[in-house]
């Protein structure tokens, strides 16, 4: 990520947790996902956002976990088989699954004078 680190608190009551995170992605420059495990449904969920994303360009990561089993490979062969082509897409599994793992962050990058 590069410069000014602006961080924002979703704490509209009109706008849900998944609606912030789908329009944000859209309109980001950078993607970075961190996520404890990834589901097929939740994947799903914001696969347009991060097409959108990619088909413009923006470098988009995906680090996620198999502690406890949680991580569904459904949602793992989506995202290869989504992005598989991108060369601005990486997806990156944290492999040991004796280690706990259970981090859930969200970094984008936003153009410059739009707000958050």
């Amino acid at each position: 990520m590069k410069g000014l680190v602006r961080i924002k608190a979703i704490t509209v009551p009109q706008h849900s947790f998944y609606e912030c995170l789908y329009t944000d992605i859209e309109a980001a420059q950078e993607v970075h996902i961190l996520a404890a495990f990834l589901m097929e449904y939740g994947v799903k969920l914001i696969l347009p956002a991060l097409k959108t994303a990619v088909d413009k360009g923006v470098a988009v990561r995906v680090l996620t976990g198999r502690y406890l089993g949680i991580t569904e490979p459904a949602a793992l062969y989506l995202l290869k088989k989504e992005f598989a082509e991108a060369s601005n897409f990486q997806l990156r599994l944290f492999p040991d699954t004796a280690v706990s793992f259970h981090p859930k962050a969200y970094f984008l990058d936003m153009p410059e004078g739009r707000k958050v």
